[in-house]
């Protein structure tokens, strides 16, 4: 009986602990959706001045003050990438914050590295720890106006990623010392940018060529020739390459 009574208490234990983490995952998911959908009614951000006074408004944090597990579970502690992070500082952003816009309608959770994301919906008052260089989102801003300018459809840019942590960028086969890992790197796909119906080389080859004037020698290029993808960074001298 006493056994059995155990084992009841035991189920009851793990039901309940179940139930309360669907609840807590499932309000999280709610409200990160109604975060969404008040952002989405807001204006695009279309000037460098805006994104400044955004970044602005956060607190900095020196990378030996990020926390622990976040230190740990992202390799930023480790020796060979201590010089991607020399002088920098990361943005403090919590959940409501991460949900506003950035550049254009792209948000800033956005530009934050996929292993931090995946752990918001575990608090309404997530955290995030987000590296990124203004200078590479003023590109991506640039980049948007240039493309209007000359008729293309900006929405047929489809942001891929910003940061990455060293984990992350190790997960997804990114190079040994991208500059994804300092916050210098974009990388997106470009769909039907010329609104001919047709996605192909073209729409790209037009995104690229006002890559290279909003880029220059400032940075880099990848080409990826053979896809849709493209990457731009603001490394502070040029630099161009075809393959992953």
């Amino acid at each position: 009986m006493k056994k059995r009574n155990i084992i009841l208490l035991s189920v009851l234990g793990i039901g309940l602990t179940a139930a309360i983490t669907l609840f807590i995952i499932f309000g999280n998911t709610l409200y990160a959706h109604k975060l969404k959908h008040e952002i989405k009614s807001t204006a695009p951000v279309i000037s460098e001045a805006v994104i400044d006074s955004i970044l602005n408004t956060f607190e900095k944090v020196p990378l030996s003050a990020l926390p622990k597990p976040l230190l740990v579970s992202g390799n930023f502690s480790k020796p060979e990438f201590q010089g991607h992070f020399h002088g920098r500082t990361f943005y403090k952003v919590k959940l409501p914050q991460a949900m506003q816009k950035i550049v254009g309608d792209w948000r800033i959770i956005d530009f934050i590295s996929e292993d931090q994301k995946s752990t918001w919906f575990y608090s309404m008052d997530a955290e995030f720890y987000w590296l990124i260089d203004k200078k590479v989102l003023h590109a991506f801003l640039q980049l948007k106006n240039k493309m209007e300018e000359k008729n293309l459809d900006w929405k047929a840019i489809k942001l891929r990623c910003g940061h990455r942590s060293p984990n992350h960028n190790k997960v997804v086969g990114g190079a040994s010392m991208s500059r994804h890992i300092c916050g210098e790197a974009i990388d997106f796909n470009v769909g039907d940018a010329d609104k001919n119906g047709t996605v192909n080389y073209e729409d790209k080859k037009k995104v690229l060529a006002l890559c290279e004037l909003v880029i220059g020698n400032k940075g880099g290029i990848g080409l990826y020739p053979n896809t849709q993808a493209v990457h731009i960074d603001t490394r502070g001298y040029r630099a161009r390459w075809d393959s992953y």
